[in-house]
């Protein structure tokens, strides 16, 4: 391996390590203006990457938690000022990627995390032409993510055809919709549900059969 491979080799591996992730969460790095733009996997890793960058004569000394907010103070150390330690750069948590489908959440000790949510769709996968009683199915539709249900997400149902509806969900992370099926004939309805912040979308297909004789209401003239 060459030393161009080499190094190409290590940055990748530690981009890799700065960004904990687990399917739909992720952790950014750390990262500082006198950091070169590298993401970090902790405060003190990009505090030492600062003080290689500052040159031969400063190394690193110590790194401080700033009051009241996520980030540090990155201290340098330069034999030529001993025994003064200079604040140098500030280190802070990187921003979530810029793909909209990210949200930006915190721990509860105040760490940036990103997540995305997950989308499913449940209900009958078969139901029976119009004008049968049961014809119309519902299908809902639930959005979680790492944090568990996700509620007031803003949900959007379409079939292949083009028809659209949309819907938010509840507390309980829920919305449904009502799908209606064609009159008389067997069809075959393929449905697809999305949101802004989901990593996926969920699809179904819904067998639609030939109306159910049985299933028909008896007209109003026919009863005695």
């Amino acid at each position: 391996m060459n030393n161009i491979s080499f190094r190409y080799f290590i940055f990748s591996t530690v981009l890799l390590l700065c960004r904990v992730s687990n399917a739909n969460y992720l952790v950014p790095g750390w990262v500082s203006n006198g950091a070169k733009g590298q993401e970090f996997e902790s405060p003190e890793s990009t505090c030492k990457a600062v003080a290689s960058n500052a040159g031969s004569e400063w190394s690193y000394a110590s790194i401080a938690k700033i009051k009241d907010s996520t980030g540090y103070y990155c201290n340098l150390f330069n034999p030529n000022n001993y025994p003064q330690v200079g604040v140098y750069a500030l280190v802070e948590q990187a921003t979530c990627p810029t793909d909209p489908r990210w949200v930006t959440s915190y721990f509860s000790d105040g760490i940036r995390y990103c997540k995305m949510f997950n989308i499913n769709i449940s209900g009958p996968n078969v139901t029976n032409a119009l004008p049968s009683k049961n014809g119309p199915i519902t299908q809902s539709i639930k959005i979680t993510s790492v944090d568990g249900v996700e509620k007031n997400v803003h949900v959007v149902l379409r079939t292949r055809i083009g028809q659209t509806v949309a819907g938010y969900t509840d507390d309980d992370g829920e919305v449904s919709f009502i799908v209606v099926p064609s009159d008389l004939v067997a069809a075959m309805i393929e449905i697809s549900a999305s949101c802004l912040h989901c990593e996926n979308t969920a699809s179904k297909t819904i067998t639609v059969l030939p109306t159910d004789l049985n299933q028909l209401e008896e007209p109003q003239m026919c009863r005695r």
